[in-house]
């Protein structure tokens, strides 16, 4: 074969399968010659020998296809079955979508192409827009990509005029809607139908306003060509997110991953026993190491221990973990937790301790949010939460309950996809008197009375020994169990300080006989429900350990102080001054201290006042002398006022009428301390001991002891001490 005859061959079939064929309006024009060998000269013929020209007009064959930018193909049979390019997941609602479209001209005119659009049958796209994709790059950019309008003014937008084997790349824009339902559809189908100028020719300028004739289906010629398979689709996002404890490999946990996590949450591996339980799995505060984290069945238990001043609110970080099992990378609000007791507030914090970023929900507020989590990895926050100080006026309920929640940003509603509760075990106890119901009051304030020399009981309702007995309340009101430490020193009942005062937690402060002071312990027992028992244990430093209380009950101790044989009496002068007994409790784990200081002992006054006497002689004559010795001593355990010893005739005494008054001395001995008083006859007191009477009219001697001088007489402010003493020596001669 000629090969230029073979290249024209070819050159044909690719100019036939690249266009759309000669243009409408073309005029084909043809006009046949010939050339020859003139027969008269037998040369060829100068000029050659032309038919008549005949034309044929090319008609109109419009017709254009709208096909996807990505792949060139329609969809493969409507809503639910777009090409694999133009079906998405993971979209989230009030997201943007932006799938690309070329609109071709196949047909030989050109042709405007007017743009539609048919959503699904379930749902409704938002907004749907066409521009014209500018720069080519399949996405939208505002202000360079241009919004597609109405060339040809028939109330629909189109692409404008399309040449013939040209094309428009456009793009089609919607907005999932921003209440739209997790696991739902959403589609558009651009749908094109054309029109063209019928009079097109080769070179009339680009018609504008004359595109008005619907182009038909090409096969029949008649009707409107509709591209309608064009569908797209996206699947609306469903978030999945599992809250836990801390994750012991994300940063922040307690062996932190160098590059953070990506194999979900992982428990701590230290055990901890606390409050009676056992936790395989523990951390501590990260704020506080002295407050242990227990992790059981998905829930974390902090124990805070109770700190030493009552004004401030204490506060328990809880270290919790989050896992985005969707995806997508997705942010996470967290939400305040519901139902928190009066005084307890919750505050989020990343893992290293620093405020999380407030972000604006679908509910126009504003939570903290755990942000660009990616698929399949765990993060760890903060979760502290704050609540009234244990030791203060109004302390908190037991157990603190709260409940975080937590709500993926990919939804469009407010409901949390998880929650997770950590729950605060603060300390709290009530120690006091006992009282009927669970714990106590601090109205009672029981006075007890003893008789110091008797013996010790431990029955409660004696009052006439010489032990004083306190039924107490441990009122475990907290959230876990504890045995508690009852202050008091096996040490006790040694002297103190002359002029000590200050009371002792677990030490009774006594005063005795001679004056001098000591401390005597206080004892505690368990019981019947009337009496003491059993002796508590004690520690190494003598304070008494309670068994273990379970929370939310009490237990009924005794405390027991048996008071000295030689305690002084309380009561002096009609004033009792009841000594002080001050307890103190202490939470074993916790540390929580509880006082009860309303306690009193009183001690009854016992004894008696012992006076002695004796004579020189059994026999005497007449003018020999006669000394009497008189001791008197104050041998109860209070002090005596107005106390007066005399000497006269009457009832079993005659002295003075067989003798006459010589002299009378008198020596105090300690303690009692004074001037003493002389008075004769029952006249006037003085400090004289010669009578201003003569010594043959005497017939009665006073003696006292004044310790409440200037007063010169003894009367009610004039004392003796317990144990004070003085003897007075008489002489008088036989008559």
């Amino acid at each position: 074969m000629n090969q230029k005859v073979l290249a024209l061959m070819v050159a044909l079939a690719a100019g036939v399968a690249g266009a759309t064929g000669t243009t409408a309006g073309t005029v084909i024009q043809n006009t046949a010659s010939a050339t020859f060998t003139d027969p008269n000269t037998n040369n060829p013929v100068v000029t050659p020998s032309v038919s008549n020209t005949v034309s044929t007009t090319v008609n109109a064959v419009p017709n254009f296809t709208i096909l996807s930018t990505i792949g060139g193909l329609n969809d493969t049979g409507g809503q639910d079955k777009p090409i694999a390019g133009y079906d998405r997941t993971g979209a989230t609602p009030g997201s943007q979508q932006v799938f690309a479209y070329t609109v071709t001209n196949t047909g030989n005119t050109p042709a405007t192409v007017n743009l539609t659009t048919t959503n699904r049958s379930d749902t409704t796209a938002s907004g749907v827009a066409y521009y014209v994709d500018v720069n080519n790059d399949g996405a939208y950019t505002p202000g360079t990509d241009t919004p597609l309008t109405d060339t040809n003014g028939d109330g629909t937008i189109d692409t404008g005029s399309i040449a013939p084997d040209a094309n428009v790349k456009i793009i089609q824009v919607y907005t999932v809607p921003a209440a739209a339902t997790p696991g739902t559809f959403y589609g558009a189908d651009p749908v094109g139908t054309a029109k063209y100028d019928p009079a097109y020719k080769p070179g009339n300028a680009t018609p504008t306003t004359t595109s008005t004739t619907v182009v038909p289906v090409p096969a029949t010629g008649t009707g409107t060509l509709t591209d309608s398979d064009n569908f797209n689709r996206v699947l609306v996002y469903t978030p999945t997110v599992t809250s836990g404890p801390i994750d012991a490999n994300s940063p922040g946990g307690t062996a932190p991953v160098a590059g953070g996590p990506t194999d979900g949450q992982t428990n701590p591996t230290t055990s901890v026993t606390v409050g009676g339980t056992t936790y395989p799995n523990s951390y501590t505060d990260p704020t506080s190491p002295t407050t242990p984290i227990g992790v059981s069945g998905g829930i974390q238990y902090a124990y805070p221990p109770a700190d030493a001043e009552t004004v401030n609110p204490d506060k328990v970080t809880f270290v919790n973990s989050l896992t985005n099992g969707g995806t997508n990378t997705d942010s996470f609000f967290l939400f305040p937790p519901a139902g928190l007791p009066a005084g307890v507030t919750v505050a989020y914090l990343d893992a290293a301790g620093n405020p999380l970023p407030l972000v604006t929900n679908t509910d126009g507020k504003q939570y903290p949010q755990i942000q660009n989590v990616a698929p399949g990895t765990t993060v760890n926050f903060r979760v502290v939460v704050t609540y009234p100080d244990t030791d203060g006026a109004t302390p908190p309920a037991s157990p603190i309950n709260v409940v975080v929640p937590i709500d993926s940003a990919s939804d469009s509603d407010v409901n949390p996809n998880t929650t997770f509760t950590d729950v605060v075990y603060p300390p709290v106890l009530q120690f006091g008197d006992s009282t009927a119901a669970l714990g106590t009051s601090p109205t009672p304030a029981p006075d007890q009375l003893v008789s110091p020399g008797t013996a010790p009981t431990l029955t409660s309702s004696n009052t006439t020994d010489s032990t004083a007995i306190f039924p107490m309340d441990l009122a475990n009101v907290g959230g876990y169990a504890e045995s508690y430490k009852l202050t008091s020193y096996t040490a006790g009942n040694t002297p103190v300080a002359t002029g000590t005062s200050v009371p002792q937690a677990g030490l009774v402060l006594v005063t005795l006989n001679d004056g001098t002071k000591k401390y005597v312990p206080i004892m505690y027992y368990t019981g019947t429900a009337t009496d003491p028992t059993t002796l508590l244990t004690t520690d190494a430093n003598g304070n008494y350990i309670s068994p273990v209380v379970p929370a939310g009950s009490e237990l009924k101790i005794y405390a027991v102080v048996n008071l000295p044989a030689n305690a002084a009496s309380t009561n002096s002068n009609g004033a009792n001054t009841p000594l002080l007994a001050y307890q103190t409790a202490t939470g074993t784990t916790s540390g929580i201290i509880r006082s009860d200081n309303n306690d009193t002992v009183s001690i009854a006054p016992v004894g008696t006042i012992a006076i002695t006497k004796t004579v020189d002689k059994a026999n005497a004559k007449p003018g020999e002398d006669l000394t009497y010795t008189i001791i008197a001593k104050n041998g109860y355990n209070a002090t005596v006022k107005n106390f007066i010893l005399k000497e006269a005739d009457g009832t079993g005494t005659n002295v003075f009428a067989n003798s006459v008054f010589k002299s009378v001395n008198t020596v105090v001995n300690a303690p009692a301390t004074g001037t003493v008083l002389y008075r004769f006859n029952g006249g006037a007191w003085q400090t004289s001991a010669t009578p201003t009477v003569a010594a043959n009219l005497v017939t009665s001697v006073e003696v006292g002891l004044d310790t409440a001088a200037p007063n010169t007489a003894i009367d009610a402010n004039d004392t003796i001490v317990s144990g004070g003493q003085f003897t007075v020596t008489l002489v008088t001669t036989v008559k």
